[in-house]
């Protein structure tokens, strides 16, 4: 089948921010010939594309390698450095915050493992230019012998509580949820959504068993954090991305990936228990980071849907944006929602085997008790 090209991989900004990002992960020279005489236009697109991407701190690093002359405009570097400073402050409070926790639950016999977030960080060049939202946190017993770890869960969510904080419990099967210094933390009671995607049960139990954390030091040892081995976030982060894939996969994905992958993410797969669907999106999401971000492996991978990972991430065919100007107009709205629910199930279909009685169950799931959301924007 003859590979098919989205011309907009191809445009200028695209082209750049792809070539700040190899720089900054892979080190090399920069291409000069994409950066000469580039208008201060372009350099937005450049600047906004990085951050609705996740990677505007990364992207920066390669700004930093750029000679003068290829420099951006100094109104656009100015606000890019600004954007970066004031990440580099928010990161230093997230380091804080899990070191904080981690302190607290120690003497009571609980651990707290980082998942991704700025734990995984420390796999970055420059690891406060890995940017994150919220903070994804596993409880588990120091001592197993004396709690499980959902008996330590609970009596870190019953600490909290104790402290005056709320703990939301009805959020999601995956995780609760609750606010410490301001920032969200996401409480892991399952590492992968297990309860509608049936490929991630074997890899959960194969998390579980090599969940072993050990200890990275972050903030010039201000923090000691504990994070989870290589096998555990090859399985994890790998299949974290193929499970985004349908709701919104980034370029900040495709670069833990490729961090990963430097680390020997590929030899590290447990292949006999992985299923072929997710496979054959880790081997072009493999392609992709070694052709944008070059990692070392080569694979042989389907070129198309390489393409087509790449052009939704970029370019998301139901973005919110779109959705959005719907508002006001219910039925476009339900058509709007009814065409995204068809899109998402097709490429859900791609990744893993999931049947289209099984989404209208969630569907029917979600709305039953408020259908009026069928007809209205909700972010989902």
């Amino acid at each position: 089948m003859k590979q098919q090209i989205d011309p907009r991989l191809q445009s200028r900004p695209v082209r750049m921010l792809f070539a700040l990002l190899k720089k900054s992960l892979s080190g090399g020279t920069l291409p000069e010939e994409i950066f000469l005489h580039v208008d201060e236009s372009a350099w937005k697109t450049c600047y906004r594309l990085a951050i609705s991407q996740g990677v505007m701190a990364l992207a920066w690093d390669g700004v930093l390698a750029l000679p003068v002359e290829s420099m951006p405009p100094r109104t656009v570097k100015l606000q890019w450095a600004l954007a970066v400073e004031a990440y580099e402050k928010r990161y230093a409070t997230y380091c804080r915050t899990v070191g904080e926790l981690t302190e607290l639950l120690r003497p009571r016999g609980i651990g707290l493992m980082q998942l991704k977030g700025v734990g995984f960080s420390a796999c970055y060049p420059v690891p406060s230019h890995r940017e994150g939202g919220d903070i994804d946190v596993y409880f588990y017993a120091l001592d197993s012998t004396s709690m499980t770890d959902e008996e330590a869960r609970n009596q870190a969510e019953l600490l909290m509580e104790q402290q005056g904080i709320h703990i939301e419990r009805n959020h999601s099967e995956k995780h609760n949820e609750f606010c410490y210094n301001g920032i969200l933390i996401e409480s892991h009671k399952t590492f992968l959504n297990v309860y509608n995607t049936p490929e991630a049960l074997p890899m959960e139990e194969y998390l579980r068993v090599h969940r072993s954390p050990t200890t990275v030091s972050l903030l010039g040892g201000e923090c000691y954090i504990a994070v989870p081995t290589p096998c555990f976030n090859a399985v994890f982060i790998g299949f974290h991305a193929a499970q985004h894939y349908v709701h919104g996969l980034s370029l900040h994905h495709l670069c833990d990936w490729a961090c990963m992958l430097r680390s020997g993410a590929l030899s590290l797969l447990p292949k006999d228990l992985m299923d072929h669907k997710v496979m054959r999106f880790l081997y072009a999401f493999t392609a992709l980071a070694n052709r944008w971000l070059g990692t070392p492996d080569v694979v042989d991978c389907d070129e198309n849907f390489a393409t087509a990972i790449l052009s939704e991430m970029l370019f998301p065919a139901f973005s919110t944006e779109r959705g959005e100007a719907l508002q006001g107009n219910p039925w476009r709205t339900f058509l709007y929602k009814a065409k995204r629910f068809v899109h998402r199930h097709h490429k859900l279909n791609s990744v893993f085997t999931i049947s289209l009685k099984t989404r209208m169950r969630e569907v029917y799931k979600n709305n039953a008790k408020n259908p009026a959301r069928l007809f209205r924007m909700t972010g989902k």
